[in-house]
């Protein structure tokens, strides 16, 4: 709808606002607005649009960088899972020869110790040649046989320290049978030498003086033999030799 003509802008005095192709549009009462050069409506359109374009562009690359990532992801996963299959597999005889047992508190717990077997590390059983199994054998068995010579050397010592310790028991029961016998044969001959004494005084007054002598002779004899025995176990307990007081009494 076309307004009158105080709508339409006075185009004769040249001036630069009335450069360009003008439409005269009713928008309000006495109101006028103009729409654009010589394109109309489009330049603005067209910079929107690229605009969103840019924006569009720059989401599809991000989303591309997302995608990369992703994939590079996904190929490191599938990687890692190929990896720990392969290891799994090499390792599944070993696992299928472990032995578990269920706790029973009614028992000890088990303990277990290792041995060490080899200087070998290494999770590929196929590593192992025919030359190394043989040399590792070799070696294992120079290893059982030392500890079994170690072994007998060790139970051999045992057994003569046993027999050493039970030897010493013997002596020392019969040192002590000896002390036994020794302690009663001195009570003896003092006893004897108490009786002796009383009897040389009564032999003096009815006896001969040989008779006494003899009997005297007797006795030192007794007390020497002690004497040399008592010597003998010097060593063994607070022994002291008796003094001779027989031939004072004489």
């Amino acid at each position: 709808m076309m307004g009158g003509t105080d709508s339409i802008p006075d185009l004769s005095n040249g001036a630069d606002e009335a450069k360009g192709t003008w439409i005269a549009v009713l928008i309000h009462p006495c109101h006028k607005e103009p729409l654009g050069d010589d394109q109309g409506e489009e330049p603005t359109n067209s910079t929107q649009i690229q605009q969103d374009l840019s924006r569009l562009e720059t989401i599809i690359q991000a989303q591309l960088a997302e995608i990369k990532l992703l994939k590079e992801s996904l190929l490191t996963g599938q990687q890692e899972f190929s990896r720990l299959t392969t290891q799994l597999e090499k390792l599944q005889p070993m696992i299928e020869s472990i032995h578990v047992w269920q706790r029973n508190i009614t028992e000890p717990q088990k303990i277990w110790k290792l041995d060490k077997l080899s200087d070998f590390a290494g999770n590929a059983p196929e590593a192992f040649s025919a030359a190394s199994k043989d040399t590792l054998i070799g070696r294992l068995t120079e290893q059982l046989e030392e500890k079994d010579s170690q072994l007998t050397e060790q139970e051999e010592r045992i057994d003569n320290q046993a027999q050493e310790i039970q030897q010493l028991k013997t002596e020392i029961t019969e040192k002590d049978q000896q002390l036994k016998e020794l302690n009663q044969a001195i009570n003896k001959l003092l006893v004897r030498m108490a009786d002796g004494n009383a009897d040389i005084l009564t032999d003096l007054q009815t006896n001969s003086a040989g008779n006494v002598e003899s009997e005297i002779s007797s006795l030192r004899e007794q007390v020497s033999r002690m004497e040399s025995v008592l010597s003998q176990w010097k060593g063994i307990g607070d022994i002291h030799e008796m003094p001779n007081n027989i031939s004072s009494e004489a």
